[in-house]
């Protein structure tokens, strides 16, 4: 929030026929071509996009292993034991 924008959002200081810009990043070079190569991609839009989707995904199912774990360390999983044949 500033004087000259004192909603803090940065879409209303740019008019809306005005493209907004792209986003730059300084990726290091080898570690694009080894994921290019990696992925088949050629485009470094495509890879990048691709390892952020993939990060994204691999960080929920993470996530949702752990929840799982916790789940079976409460022990709520403890009804269905006579499946498993009494197994812990």
């Amino acid at each position: 929030m500033t004087r000259e924008n004192p909603l803090g959002r940065p879409e209303d200081l740019v008019p809306e026929s005005a493209p907004l810009p792209k986003t730059v990043t300084d990726v290091d070079d080898a570690l694009l071509a080894e994921a290019q190569l990696l992925l088949g991609i050629i485009t470094e839009n495509d890879t990048v996009n691709l390892a952020l989707a993939g990060l994204i995904t691999e960080q929920r199912r993470k996530d949702a292993v752990e929840a799982q774990l916790r789940r079976y360390q409460a022990g709520q999983f403890a009804s269905l034991r006579h499946l498993s044949g009494g197994r812990p």
